[in-house]
């Protein structure tokens, strides 16, 4: 193998198209010894990249690759290659700065840390909208109390999506049920923004269209204000109590 001249003190291999090694720097054998071809010095992970790397169509190329060498000690170098036509090319390998490396090493543990921690939180993200929903269905149970009476009590508080939610469900089981008389208590709902009452005001109206008799309970003054001004059907009944929405159409 013969000694390529060099004053630059670095590591330098020029190989043929076959990646055979036909000379190399002082430098180089210090580095690697005398190995005969290029691929003896790559890491084997590292073949197919090289491979694909290290080719005439490319004149010039510079990119990272994994070494080994005659101590066996694997590295991270940069290579920088260029072709004399199609047939040889030179190699230069420059050691990677160990602090480079280093911080390189760190960021890349960070990264995955930070893919699991990211796929962790969606996880529970979706445990946590699941519970929602769940509570949200489970806010306005559907009790049929007699063949004809049906029972809707409303827990909790109302915004826009938790009132799409209940109506939806409402529907669904109205539309089941053989009961055409329908009480909705109001009592135990703790706040209710505009939005929500706008969206029970379309309720209404679709058990109006499945020919069901509403009447709605519990509901304090100020909901009753704007209930009245958004419209409430006028077959839509209201009654100040539970109790007498019941003893009245159980009679």
């Amino acid at each position: 193998m013969q000694e390529v001249d060099s004053v630059i003190p670095v590591p330098i291999f020029k190989v043929d198209k076959n990646l055979e090694i036909l000379g190399c720097t002082r430098e180089a054998t210090e580095w690697f010894g005398q190995p005969q071809s290029l691929l003896q010095i790559i890491d084997e992970g590292s073949h197919e990249k090289i491979l694909q790397m290290l080719h005439p169509s490319k004149v010039k190329n510079t990119f990272e690759i994994n070494i080994v060498d005659k101590f066996g000690e694997l590295l991270l170098v940069d290579c920088h290659a260029g072709w004399q036509g199609e047939l040889h090319a030179e190699l230069l390998f420059l050691k990677k700065d160990p602090t480079i490396t280093k911080v390189s090493t760190s960021l890349n543990k960070l990264q995955s840390r930070l893919q699991a921690t990211d796929m962790e939180l969606l996880q529970e993200k979706e445990k946590a909208e699941e519970v929602l929903k769940e509570n949200n269905r489970l806010s306005a149970p559907f009790i049929e109390v007699t063949n004809e009476l049906a029972l809707i009590p409303i827990f909790g508080e109302i915004d826009t999506e938790k009132s799409e939610i209940i109506s939806e469900l409402i529907i669904q089981n109205a539309y089941d049920a053989i009961a055409t008389k329908l009480i909705i208590d109001f009592t135990a709902i703790g706040r209710i923004d505009r939005d929500g009452l706008k969206g029970f005001n379309k309720l209404f109206r679709s058990l109006e269209m499945l020919g069901k008799q509403v009447t709605v309970t519990g509901v304090g003054p100020r909901h009753a204000k704007t209930f009245h001004e958004l419209g409430v059907p006028m077959d839509i009944h209201f009654l100040p109590s539970l109790q007498k929405a019941i003893t009245k159409l159980t009679k």
